[in-house]
């Protein structure tokens, strides 16, 4: 499997013992890139779903470009107690999704959503080795049998199989938000 690059993590300002989780902050539309910078720029680690690609113009010109896979969200890696200093310091911020399939706690808390560490290096894996572009389907999907890319750049990728009259494609499902999927040959997969 190869080594998804990742930012440097959060390690000034956390009391030992603290558990780190990824939250999904809502920001700005088009501010996802600048969110991040400031973000990191106070020491927490952040992720914005893109993968650059090589977009073509008119009279031969082409460019890489930053494509956001999933527009007006930014992962966040922090504990619990730091989500409202942190909307404090990046004004960018709007809220952190909750998470709706949860029930309020006793005293009327909202329980925010988590993405599991899983499921964040999948979805960083695909995005940096997929062949093919990648899109976002914003509502999970209950999806066929549990698959695994065999050969290929996506070699030792695990995620869901779905097959529709435009092609078959491996996906993979984060909770809370939706399902990244991306083509794939039924050549180079095998079932789980």
């Amino acid at each position: 499997m190869v080594a998804v690059p990742t930012r440097k993590p959060h390690t000034g300002g956390v009391p030992s013992g603290e558990v780190l989780h990824w939250y999904i902050a809502e920001v700005k539309y088009n501010h996802e890139r600048l969110c991040r910078q400031q973000v990191e720029a106070l020491g927490y680690e952040a992720y914005v779903a893109s993968r650059h690609e090589m977009h073509y113009y008119e009279c031969s010109h082409k460019r890489e470009v930053e494509h956001i896979v999933i527009p007006r969200r930014v992962f966040i890696r922090i504990d619990d107690s730091q989500r409202v200093p942190l909307m404090r310091q990046c004004s960018l911020i709007y809220h952190f999704m909750t998470d709706r399939a949860k029930t309020s706690s006793p005293f009327g808390g909202r329980n925010y959503a988590q993405v599991p560490d899983q499921q964040m290096r999948d979805l960083q894996y695909m995005l940096y080795n997929a062949s093919n572009p990648v899109s976002f389907v914003d509502q999970p999907l209950r999806l066929g049998d549990h698959i695994q890319v065999m050969r290929g750049p996506l070699k030792g990728l695990q995620g869901q199989y779905l097959r529709d009259a435009t092609g078959t494609y491996i996906v993979i499902t984060i909770d809370q938000l939706g399902c990244a999927m991306t083509t794939i040959s039924t050549d180079d997969i095998r079932r789980l």
